[in-house]
């Protein structure tokens, strides 16, 4: 089951519109007819995958073609029709939305069928349409929230921002599993590593306590001294990572401000209590080792200093507040014993800093920093070390679509769309003029490619250039402001009439640098060349290009 056709009626900046999806098919609908024909496919150009290009200058509405056929699915105000063919029995399945269409207006010499229902149908048949990109979600002007759970996986980049703490650590798991596998089959890349640094407590709220004059007024000079002092001393040269029981106390020591202040965040404190609670309880702990036994006896002797006095402490608010400090030392005590007994796989790359290329550490050590409360987690920063953005964005996407196809919830009834928006974006030039064949090889090894059908779209005329020009929808606005197709250049086209011609180009000079030559070359027309002029000329690499600027034409 293959999308072959798309005619948008009306949806969002698009009207009245034909979109072919399979150069092995003319559908055309007009005039309240629908014309379906097949061509007889002569060769295997995609080793089996069939695929098309959506191109075009932005505005076009290339993200809003793709974006009908998720839409369609639930309730919409949009129009058209949605045609699929089953290559299988040699029929055309047409799927009209808020338009009419009776048999009596279809021309074909295949079978068909009207299918009601465009959900029912996909549903029914086990299409699933697969969005793989690397938008972030940023580039999105809608707000609308997707219902079509069923028929749309969303595997996007724009996931990790959009989902719990939980999600992320589960696509970030898979992702760190699929680079692990690529390194295993030799993926030439440079060396890249995870890395877990541990800050101290920001300073800054202590600070500003301390420079509260009213505040100020309620310590005698004893207690702002010794307030100061855990400030100047909040700070060690060096964690002891190959001693689990020192890193452990190191750990708490440099996190002391930020755990206190959550403590002091508890709701169990009265809100105009938290500021003199939180310098209190700061003072008093730093005088004692943190140790979970002696904080009870802490916390009952700050609150019968500055709580009592208003409001009696329960002992279960002393029991509450134990509880939730001795749920931190049991994460920073997990932090300590994960290091010791990964000591290694890991390599010290700074004075508080480590550095991994351990899958099972990364995800371990990622899910036990996680149940921190925010502000302490907040200090312990880690990520990719060696990683661009491009080769970030290109292993998640190619993550994803490894983790989906291998889930246990698919089936051998599954049909898979697979619609990739922006694929060029994060991708330098030498990756784009690769990514075709890397994605098709993916998709063969991973993939059954006669259940598979790749829509893409880009700005990239690189990319562009692998694909035969019956299989592009390229895009353009007409003078009346109305999305339009127009000629397709795709392979075996210069790169140069691609930007100009496939990609709708003005020029393949930037528009600045445009103009400054255009006046150049009037002056050397009227032979008024100034000294500026041939300093610029002499500027361009191309020898012919600089010897055709400085003669007169």
């Amino acid at each position: 089951m293959k999308l072959v056709h798309v005619y948008i009626s009306e949806h969002k900046v698009i009207r009245e519109l034909n979109v072919p999806f399979s150069g092995k098919h003319c559908c055309l609908y007009n005039s309240n007819s629908l014309t379906l024909r097949f061509k007889k496919d002569e060769f295997n150009y995609y080793n089996g995958v069939e695929c098309s290009a959506v191109i075009g200058n932005n505005g076009v509405g290339k993200s809003t073609i793709l974006n009908f056929l998720e839409e369609a699915y639930g309730l919409t105000d949009s129009s058209g029709i949605i045609v699929f063919y089953d290559s299988a029995v040699s029929q055309y399945h047409i799927c009209p939305v808020n338009l009419y269409l009776n048999e009596e207006n279809i021309e074909t010499s295949f079978k068909f069928k009207i299918e009601p229902s465009y959900k029912s149908f996909v549903s029914s048949s086990a299409v699933k349409l697969i969005k793989a990109n690397n938008l972030t979600g940023l580039e999105e002007l809608s707000f609308e929230k997707n219902k079509a759970k069923k028929f749309v996986h969303d595997l996007s980049l724009s996931q990790y921002s959009k989902g719990t703490k939980k999600k992320v650590i589960e696509r970030t798991s898979r992702l760190l599993e699929y680079f692990s596998m690529y390194q295993n089959e030799g993926f030439d890349r440079t060396k890249v590593t995870f890395n877990f640094k541990f800050q101290e407590s920001s300073v800054s709220y202590v600070n500003s306590l301390m420079n509260n004059k009213a505040l100020r007024s309620s310590f005698d000079n004893e207690k702002f001294i010794a307030l100061k002092n855990v400030v100047e001393n909040n700070h060690i040269d060096k964690l002891s990572f190959s001693r689990p029981n020192r890193l452990f106390e190191e750990l708490l020591f440099v996190n002391l401000i930020s755990i206190v202040r959550y403590l002091s965040s508890l709701s169990i404190i009265p809100s105009e209590q938290r500021d003199v609670f939180f310098i209190s309880f700061l003072i008093e702990f730093d005088k004692r080792a943190p140790r979970f036994k002696e904080l009870k006896g802490i916390i009952e002797k700050v609150a019968s200093d500055f709580i009592r006095s208003d409001e009696k402490l329960l002992e279960l608010d002393t029991f509450i507040i134990a509880k939730k400090f001795n749920e931190i030392l049991e994460v920073f005590w997990d932090v300590a014993k994960l290091l010791d007994f990964y000591q290694e796989d890991f390599t010290v790359a700074g004075s508080k800093e480590i550095s991994t290329s351990n899958v099972d550490l990364i995800v371990r050590l990622t899910g036990v920093l996680q149940l921190l409360p925010s502000n302490i987690s907040s200090n312990c920063i880690f990520g990719w070390h060696g990683l661009s953005t491009g080769e970030f964005a290109r292993l998640n996407l190619f993550s994803e679509l490894f983790h989906f196809i291998n889930s246990e919830e698919r089936s051998e009834k599954e049909k898979y769309l697979l619609v990739m928006d922006e694929v060029d974006l994060f991708q330098h030039p030498d990756w784009q003029r690769t990514f075709l064949e890397d994605l098709l090889n993916f998709i063969v090894s991973m993939y059954p490619k006669d259940r598979v059908q790749l829509v893409l779209s880009t700005h990239s005329p690189i990319i562009v250039g692998d694909f035969l020009p019956e299989d592009i929808v390229s895009l353009k606005v007409d003078n009346e402001g109305k999305t339009v197709l127009c000629k397709a250049y795709g392979f075996g086209t210069q790169i140069t009439d691609l930007y100009l011609h496939g990609m709708h180009l003005n020029s393949t000079f930037g528009e600045y640098s445009k103009k400054i030559l255009s006046s150049i070359l009037k002056r050397r027309d009227e032979n008024s060349l100034t000294r500026e002029d041939k300093l610029l000329i002499s500027r361009i690499e191309d020898k012919s290009i600089r010897n055709m600027f400085l003669r007169k034409s």
